[in-house]
């Protein structure tokens, strides 16, 4: 039974580190897919074709999806994320700026349930090149 036991903590162990590896990488690749898109809509602001206002919008509303009347964003980004996820954009001093929920929010004196300042992180790890933050957050809705 013992051999059981430990061949059945390890075999988890493996998967569960398999799948934050997966993770990792879908995150990974979505925000550099996003930073393609980001540029790509600058570079139509520099050259005049939008404001930047409207390339604002259109990342939004790309990442995350359309405006509603009441300010909410309907989640319809076309990467996979899993079931309950989703991008957003935040500025340097963490406010939101765009997010399913809650836009134009500062989120930089909130801390997650185990009192950890969250969006400080997301910010250091912002500066240090990129990385990974781990945290809890209400989901929207």
């Amino acid at each position: 039974m013992i051999p059981s036991i430990v061949i059945g903590l390890i075999s988890f162990t493996q998967a569960k580190n398999e799948m934050d590896e997966l993770g990792e990488t879908v995150i990974k690749n979505s925000v550099e897919t996003a930073m393609q898109l980001v540029e790509a809509t600058y570079a139509q602001v520099e050259a005049g074709i939008l404001t930047e206002e409207e390339a604002k919008e259109q990342v939004k509303t790309a990442l995350i999806g359309p405006l509603n009347a009441d300010g909410t964003r309907t989640i319809s980004y076309p990467g996979d994320l899993g079931e309950n996820g989703y991008l957003y954009i935040m500025d340097n001093k963490g406010v939101l700026l765009g997010h399913p929920s809650r836009e134009g929010d500062s989120l930089w004196d909130e801390k997650d349930p185990n009192g950890k300042y969250f969006i400080r992180d997301v910010k250091e790890q912002a500066d240090k090149g990129g990385g990974f933050s781990y945290y809890e957050f209400a989901l929207p809705g």
